[in-house]
């Protein structure tokens, strides 16, 4: 049964998707002209519009549908989060920007915030070259496509039955308007000013008034290098160290002072969303490769042996730029129908995985290692999962089997829940204790990549698990029951020895953490945090009587060292008390005792970051 809550995100969906296709006339496609030819109209097409590269005859707006979800999901987010503070683009052209802004906050019921929307209204000044040296040859003053007039920006807005009291307008050049306007605090700032001087004057005006948390999105970075000049020069001058992020190849954006994916030390990226018109399939199955061809074959066939067809599947292997090349097996093993996508140069793990989600056109993904598979049935029976109810699903998964090569026993964890259906917030609290999922048993829209963002690229051990509580903190999951996909543990594990014993799973885990401290609700924070810290203190003293007896004292100290600087707790544990007792422990603990003296820790530079 959907909730009223449901409901609402639902209807907050479809209106909003709507807005995108009205405002970019991709629903009836008019034809568009360019700054190469501006009196030239040509025909209307469709993988322009997408990406924002014409300008269109009839729509409300030359952003493109990229540029625009990104609007969107930053608006949101700053919504959701509470980001405090208003919004605003400098640069408004027809409009069709600060109108879909006003939308969001339709859709969301907000009140409180307005959308300033400032512009010339007249086009763009003539170059002041004196004190502008980079804008020397710009041509935006002569192009007339470029000046629209205030009432025709206000008439747009009465079309969509936005223009109230909370869109404030400021006519006249930023230098002149932007410091006089009434705003106190922002929660988004657009620049889409084109030239060196519009971009300047609206960072030094404004960018102090961004809230922390806040999002700046430059729509010119990409494609007009004065724009790129202005924005890294107020970036050099104020020290602003928060990475800049690309959205379609022009637009870019940052967040002030707290990092996308709640402040944790590198930046989550959003998946852009899928271009073009034509049908997409409803599975794109997903096969990151590299250099390990054993089990491929018994992978892709569990595929294949349930394949619905071309039109309904796609399947990619991307091969992470293994040193020979692979096509010419996955294309035997494909039987025709897998493509074949190697990576120019190795990216590592996650960041290649993140490359073919950007590349899937399916609705939804399901990311498969060379190693696992899947039971018959699977895809049929995920899809009915997420199709139940009234509104997809963003997430799900189905139970899972464990294989261990050297014994040949099989494990799998008990259920989540007796029958299949959707998980109820106790599941958040058990996500956040330790990682209890598998990557071949989940499945995944892909517009909550677009919504909640790609996996983390620093965390090489630990991002799929990153991920799930980020979504779940956000999205809606169902759950499986059934076992239907299977992960082979030695295998598997040849591509973490190296990470383990350069000890990236103990930095993983640590970030892991301080990222859920931050957004985890606090309830949820305080139950399980504390609890999830112990059991992985427990596990790295386990470990450490592994390591003695294995005769790697080296491995025994840090683990030691980790379980207690992770948890304090840990001291007063069964493993602790079973470690003292060991006849080579006072050895291990003089060892211990000096580190400490000195205030010894190994330096993350001599920690390799790549999974394999």
């Amino acid at each position: 049964m959907t909730t009223a809550s449901q409901h609402a995100s639902i209807s907050a969906e479809l209106y909003l998707d709507l807005m995108e296709r009205c405002l970019t006339n991709s629903i009836y496609g008019d034809g568009y002209t360019n700054w190469e030819e501006p009196a030239v109209e040509k025909a209307y097409d469709p993988s322009l519009r997408d990406l924002g590269r014409d300008w269109p005859r009839q729509a409300h707006t030359m952003v493109g549908r990229a540029r625009l979800r990104n609007l969107r999901q930053c608006v949101e987010r700053a919504i959701a989060e509470g980001v405090p503070g208003d919004l605003i683009e400098t640069g408004a052209w027809r409009g069709g920007a600060c109108i879909l802004m006003r939308a969001v906050l339709e859709a969301y019921e907000d009140r409180t915030r307005c959308v300033f929307v400032a512009d010339s209204f007249e086009g763009l000044p003539i170059p002041n070259t004196d004190a502008y040296p980079p804008d020397q040859g710009d041509r935006h003053h002569t192009f007339e496509e470029l000046s629209v007039s205030l009432e025709e920006v206000k008439a747009n807005f009465a079309k969509y039955g936005l223009l109230d009291d909370r869109v404030v307008f400021l006519k006249g050049w930023f230098k002149d308007t932007l410091p006089r306007a009434a705003i106190e605090r922002l929660a988004v700032l657009r620049l889409d000013g084109d030239m060196y001087e519009s971009t300047m004057d609206a960072l030094i005006t404004l960018y102090d008034k961004v809230s922390a948390g806040g999002f700046v999105i430059i729509d010119d970075y990409g494609c007009i290098e004065a724009c790129r000049k202005a924005v890294h020069d107020f970036r050099e001058a104020q020290k602003i160290s928060e990475p800049i992020l690309d959205i379609d190849g022009w637009g870019v954006y940052w967040r002030k002072g707290k990092e996308v994916g709640a402040g944790a030390s590198e930046p989550v990226a959003l998946a852009a969303p899928v271009g073009g018109e034509s049908p997409r399939p409803f599975w794109s199955v997903i096969v990151p490769l590299y250099n390990r061809t054993t089990y491929l074959k018994q992978c892709i066939d569990s595929v294949l042996d349930q394949d619905p067809g071309p039109q309904e599947m796609e399947i990619l292997v991307v091969d992470d730029a293994s040193p020979g090349d692979l096509g010419a097996f996955v294309n035997d093993v494909g039987r025709g129908r897998v493509r074949y996508i190697r990576n120019s140069t190795n990216l590592g793990l996650y960041p290649s995985t993140n490359a073919a989600i950007a590349t899937a056109r399916g609705r939804f993904l399901h990311i498969l290692h060379d190693d696992d598979w899947v039971e018959n049935g699977f895809y049929a029976k995920m899809r009915a999962l997420v199709e139940g109810g009234r509104g997809e699903a963003d997430v799900a998964f189905c139970m899972y089997g464990v294989l261990y090569e050297a014994s040949g026993k099989t494990w799998s964890p008990p259920p989540f829940r007796a029958v299949s259906g959707p998980l109820g917030r106790d599941f958040l609290t058990r996500l956040a204790l330790d990682c209890p999922l598998n990557l071949p048993a989940v499945v995944f829209r892909r517009e909550t990549f677009e919504r909640v963002g790609l996996f983390r690229i620093d965390l090489p051990m630990m991002a799929d698990w990153e991920w799930y509580v980020r979504s779940a903190v956000q999205c809606a999951w169902r759950h499986e029951p059934e076992r239907l996909a299977w992960y082979r543990f030695e295998h598997a594990r040849q591509l973490t020895t190296s990470l383990a014993e350069s000890f990236v799973a103990y930095r993983d885990f640590r970030k892991v953490m301080e990222i859920f401290e931050r957004i985890l609700p606090k309830n949820v924070a305080v139950a399980t945090l504390l609890a999830a810290r112990l059991q992985r203190a427990r596990g790295y003293l386990g470990a450490a009587a592994k390591c003695l007896e294995n005769g790697r004292a080296d491995l025994a100290n840090r683990n030691v060292w980790e379980a207690l600087d992770i948890a304090e707790a840990a001291s007063a544990s069964p493993e602790f008390a079973e470690l003292t007792r060991r006849p080579d422990y006072p050895r291990l603990r003089t060892e211990i005792r000096n580190a400490a003296l000195r205030a010894f820790r190994p330096t993350d530079s001599a920690i390799a970051t790549d999974p394999r």
